[in-house]
């Protein structure tokens, strides 16, 4: 994990010599910081790729951009690591850009939610508690997988979130 990683060890994996990691890098701090961001980026972009299609179910297009998401995360476990669990207690600074990366998927998630209120198909209000509650929710699952894929099947993941947010806004 990252506590336990030594610059050393980055660098040796990388093949590069410290002098250019720190050419690029400040830190191991700032690196696990270039990877948040990447992540974050690489999610909202699967995230708004997902077209709409038709369904019987209001939230059949947010459920098909979470199972987007979630296949990301699927593809990469280290990177799932590094994001639910690796990021936890790092700094004050880490903890932020952790923050900044749930506040952009969150707002995803609230776009989502509002357009489907203003066109009445699920109730009008505030959505906010509901966003924060399904990307914890998700973080945990992800995370449990991640220490746990033997036991856990990704599928399941999947479905459980489409089931979460189909009660979380249920009428």
């Amino acid at each position: 994990g990252y506590a336990a990683t030594t610059l050393q060890q980055i660098c040796a994996r990388a093949r590069v010599a410290p002098r250019h990691f720190y050419e690029h890098f400040e830190s191991r701090e700032a690196i696990l910081v270039a990877i948040l961001e990447a992540l974050s980026d690489e999610v909202v972009a699967r995230a708004s790729r997902c077209e709409p299609a038709p369904s019987e179910n209001p939230l059949g297009d947010l459920q098909r951009r979470l199972a987007q998401v979630l296949a990301f995360y699927g593809e990469h476990p280290l990177l799932t690591r590094i994001a639910c669990i690796e990021v936890v207690g790092v700094s004050d600074t880490v903890e932020q850009r952790r923050r900044e990366k749930s506040a952009r998927f969150r707002r995803l998630i609230l776009d989502d939610l509002g357009a489907l209120a203003r066109r009445r198909k699920i109730p009008a209000r505030d959505y906010t508690l509901t966003a924060i509650a399904l990307i914890g929710a998700l973080d945990e699952l992800l995370s449990e997988w991640v220490l746990r894929p033997e036991s856990i099947d990704f599928d399941a993941i999947v479905a459980e979130s489409s089931r979460l947010l189909n009660a979380a806004v249920a009428r």
